[in-house]
């Protein structure tokens, strides 16, 4: 029970340390990409069991965390890829 809220106090502060170093331009991402924080995609996902149907929402509570991470991975990809 303990390493669950170390593991979830170490999500959100990476999260929103993550939110802080892009808005303050200390990278190479454009500022907007502070928006898909995987913090609040996560939420989003974890909540889904009050605003989706039964049937997505089966499928997205499970994955909250994959939900939040996999978005941010994949346009840090894309940029990257397209910005060389």
């Amino acid at each position: 029970m303990g390493v669950g809220y170390v593991l979830l106090a170490a999500y959100v502060i990476v999260s929103l340390a993550y939110s802080i170093i892009v808005l303050t331009g200390k990278t190479h991402l454009p500022v907007w990409m502070a928006i898909i924080n995987p913090l609040i995609l996560s939420g989003v996902a974890y909540s889904s069991y009050r605003w989706a149907p039964s049937a997505i929402a089966g499928y997205l509570f499970p994955i909250f965390v994959y939900v939040g991470v996999t978005p941010l991975q994949i346009l840090t990809l894309v940029y990257m890829w397209n910005a060389v």
